[in-house]
């Protein structure tokens, strides 16, 4: 779980706490409301340790975080450095360094969404 996914499902349970209902939560906090509803049974059925057990949505991560931390630092240096040619790096490029480190194949998309995992994004990619 991202560090923003735990803000918000904290700032949720503090909500539900006070008793706001879950278009408010939603709407606070920049979540659906069926998200929401789905945070209000977890945290009404055990407290915010059931909040915090759901699982993320989406498929989990083929890279561990040891592989995901290691991705955050090669991406630091340049994609000459790993043989993968002259210039910035690209989605393209990241997924093909993911493929020769680490012998996992994801596609544009996902590498978008390793680098939002990861705290960056393609506006960070040159």
């Amino acid at each position: 779980m991202t560090a923003e996914e735990w803000e918000k499902r904290l700032k949720a349970a503090e909500l539900l706490a006070k008793g706001s209902g879950c278009t408010e939560i939603a709407v606070t906090i920049g979540i659906g409301r069926q998200t929401a509803y789905r945070w209000r049974r977890a945290y009404l059925g055990g407290g915010v340790d059931a909040l915090m057990a759901i699982p993320p949505p989406g498929r989990p991560s083929e890279l561990s975080a040891t592989q995901m931390a290691e991705l955050r630092d090669a991406m630091q240096r340049a994609p000459a450095e790993f043989d993968l040619g002259a210039g910035p790096w690209s989605l393209k490029l990241v997924s093909k360094l993911i493929r020769k480190r680490f012998d996992v194949e994801y596609r544009n998309t996902n590498v978008s969404r390793l680098l939002l995992a990861l705290g960056a994004g393609i506006k960070d990619l040159r």
